[in-house]
């Protein structure tokens, strides 16, 4: 049996690109850390079948996705942080969606499923420096 090497670290810091490894895999969990004051999505964690927690982003018009080999997302110092934690996949009701591509482009991450939804997270103000992020559900 072939051995995988797992990238860790920034994996992609780009205007544009596309996830490839997650196309066609099951979606387990989407979590977003948010401001606890005014709810600004700063991360977004996903998991899929067989893998750990990633995690992804936007700063001044570039998405940022990350692997550091998160086995759970640590929420335990959220009231510290001043963050909040939302449970995306429960929120859009995403239980048991497969994942068709995830793609970067023109200051959005788009996690496009099979059955055409979508979970977006842009910048309000593509672009600009310290824009806030919104996330976007299209059913």
């Amino acid at each position: 049996m072939e051995k995988t090497t797992t990238i860790t670290g920034r994996i992609h810091q780009d205007k544009s690109f596309t996830a490839t490894e997650f196309s066609g895999a099951l979606l387990e969990g989407l979590i977003g850390m948010e401001d606890s004051e005014d709810r600004e999505p700063l991360l977004v964690f996903i998991k899929i079948k067989d893998q750990n927690w990633h995690r992804f982003f936007l700063d001044s018009a570039i998405g940022f996705w990350e692997n550091w080999q998160e086995t759970e997302v640590d929420q335990s110092e959220a009231h510290l942080d001043e963050v909040v934690y939302v449970d995306y996949r429960a929120k859009y009701s995403l239980e048991n969606k497969q994942i068709a591509d995830i793609v970067c482009l023109d200051s959005q991450i788009i996690i496009t499923f099979i059955n055409k939804a979508q979970f977006i997270l842009k910048e309000v103000n593509p672009g600009a420096v310290d824009t806030p992020s919104a996330v976007i559900f299209i059913p």
